[in-house]
């Protein structure tokens, strides 16, 4: 895999989806302008009444908030407002009827022209195993596996670092009741391009990977995997136009396991390779050996035991890329909570029938006011997907949520993008199949992290070659295995 596979940028929705504009409880360091936020959206037809609360060992239970929501009225609860002074830890939303809540931190690069955005949907529950398919520690790339203990008893975590061609355990931590603790892979896997993570605890907690670049200024983070599962779906990959798609395949098993992976684009199904993953070890695979030049491709992984497998797309000189979890089942129903074609930003939607019956989709959005509005429909042909673009059928301007639903299970994708001088920012991402009464949302900050404020001198040029290939650490895109010097080491 490229060293940049780990240069991920993620689209999110600003933290003032549901109310426009920036809204208050933004605070600011240096030339870096923050928020962060809880987005929760209704989804049923009847008031719902909810509750926020930020457990802490003094008081753990009481709610800290409090929200009316009109039937699939969406609103913003900034947490520099509601949890002042330092924090940074699990938020629990709950709710008498079925929403959808999303944790949003947004801010500004010093040129003003951009909002950057780490994001997460929350968990309907904490657990004791957690995946986490991607991770990066290679020149400025820094990567976090961040732990939430929602318990009122201490919890023991150890990790395990996972890559396509060794292990490492990683430090086993103690996360007492109510906090958050933070392990910092390069102190155990240093200038490594590419790994994935399994964790396993003492009691249910929360895990996700933060992983950031740029000094600071750009990050993402990936919400860990619950469950392996023998089916996972990824879709809108590319390899053309300086678009490179890559799978990663976690193996957690204690046994071998044999994966397929088949694509399909506007030219139908192509079959793609079979592979062999060791026990507790990954693999990735190159899309572009099996599709070349292809824009817009899904992609379907098969495995004779339980795995986890995720997708990244790197552009602009690998300058640029995002990463995105498969799922591991079609829906008839898929809701995005942060959709927006305002400030620049181009939102399109993805969907793809993946039986063997004709679908037949509906698009609706809810503006700010809550009114669901019809936006449109498409027929499906089995096996088929198209592609609609917000501005196809919003407001110009539109910030809000959008609901596809099928008569048949279907998978559905929103891609995000936009442009910031010479950076192109763009971002895939899956929504949420069915709203939940209660979620956990993992570190949600009230005021700006550190990272954002600590100033890294920029990585000079490594020219050792520690895979022995032939090809100088700096120029090698898989600098961590051997490879052909003629494909730059891979």
């Amino acid at each position: 895999m490229r060293r940049s596979i780990g240069i991920l940028l993620v689209v999110m929705a600003a933290a003032g989806v549901c109310t426009g504009g920036n809204p208050e409880g933004w605070a600011t360091v240096g030339s870096t302008s923050f928020s962060s936020a809880i987005v929760v959206q209704n989804m049923s037809n009847e008031t719902a009444h909810v509750q926020i609360t930020y457990p802490t060992p003094c008081d753990p239970t009481t709610p800290d908030y409090q929200v009316t929501l009109e039937p699939w009225a969406c609103s913003t609860v900034n947490v520099n407002d509601v949890q002042p002074g330092p924090w940074l830890g699990a938020a629990v939303v709950t709710s008498d009827m079925p929403i959808i809540a999303q944790r949003s931190m947004v801010w500004s690069d010093p040129r003003s022209c951009v909002q950057k955005a780490a994001g997460t949907h929350g968990v309907h529950e904490p657990a004791t195993m957690w995946y986490l398919p991607e991770g990066n520690t290679w020149g400025g790339f820094d990567t976090s596996i961040v732990i939430q203990n929602v318990n009122d008893a201490p919890v023991n975590v150890a990790p395990t670092f996972i890559t396509d061609v060794s292990k490492h355990p990683g430090p086993t931590v103690t996360v007492e009741p109510f906090t958050t603790s933070a392990i910092h892979v390069k102190e155990t896997l240093p200038d490594w391009s590419s790994f994935s993570t399994a964790l396993i605890s003492s009691g249910p907690v929360i895990a996700q990977a933060t992983m950031m670049w740029s000094n600071g200024r750009s990050t993402q983070d990936i919400l860990g995997v619950q469950a392996p599962s023998t089916m996972w779906y990824l879709a809108e990959g590319s390899t053309s136009g300086g678009f490179e798609t890559w799978y990663a395949i976690q193996n957690p098993n204690t046994e071998s396991v044999t994966v397929s992976v088949d694509f399909y684009s506007s030219d139908g199904q192509v079959p793609g390779p079979t592979v062999v993953v060791d026990p507790m070890a990954r693999k990735t695979v190159y899309a572009a050996d099996s599709l070349p030049d292809t824009f817009g491709f899904s992609a379907v992984v098969t495995a004779s035991a339980p795995v986890v497998a995720c997708q990244t797309t790197t552009w602009d000189g690998h300058h640029g890329a995002s990463v995105m979890p498969g799922v591991p089942a079609p829906s008839p129903q898929w809701a995005f909570v942060d959709s927006s074609n305002a400030h620049g930003r181009s939102t399109w939607f993805s969907v793809w029938n993946v039986g063997d019956e004709t679908a037949d989709v509906s698009i609706t959005y809810q503006p700010v006011d809550g009114s669901r509005q019809d936006g449109t429909a498409l027929a499906l042909d089995p096996y088929g997907s198209k592609s609609v673009s917000l501005s196809g059928f919003t407001p110009s301007g539109f910030t809000g949520s959008v609901v596809i639903t099928s008569d048949v299970p279907v998978v559905a994708v929103q891609g995000t993008a936009w442009q910031c001088g010479d950076d192109t920012h763009r971002d895939v991402q899956f929504g949420v199949w069915e709203g939940s009464t209660t979620w956990y949302l993992p570190a949600v900050p009230s005021e700006p992290p550190l990272w954002m404020s600590t100033e890294q001198p920029a990585p000079g040029p490594d020219l050792s070659d520690r895979d022995g290939d032939g090809v100088p650490d700096d120029e090698d895109y898989c600098p961590d295995w051997p490879g052909d010097p003629s494909t730059n080491g891979c």
